[in-house]
């Protein structure tokens, strides 16, 4: 995961705000392992064996909402 301190640039921001293809996604993947966390769920295999797997459709809808809001998002 990304260091707390790691953040976008200011044009980058500007940009995807005001519509830029290439920043917004630049942004989706700069949260996407946030994403990630946020979308997994635990599971147990037979074996006792804890891991985890992302539900797809909520990242779709956490990305698809992130895109959104970047529409609203005031600088």
């Amino acid at each position: 995961m990304k260091k707390c301190n790691d953040l976008l640039p200011e044009w980058v921001i500007d940009s995807a705000v005001n519509g830029d293809v290439n920043a917004i996604h630049k942004v989706v993947d700069h949260y996407s392992s946030y994403i990630a966390t946020l979308s997994s769920r635990p599971i147990s295999s037979s074996l006792g064996i804890r891991s985890g797997y992302i539900i797809e459709e909520l990242r779709r809808n956490l990305e698809t909402k992130l895109i959104n809001k970047l529409s609203t998002f005031r600088i």
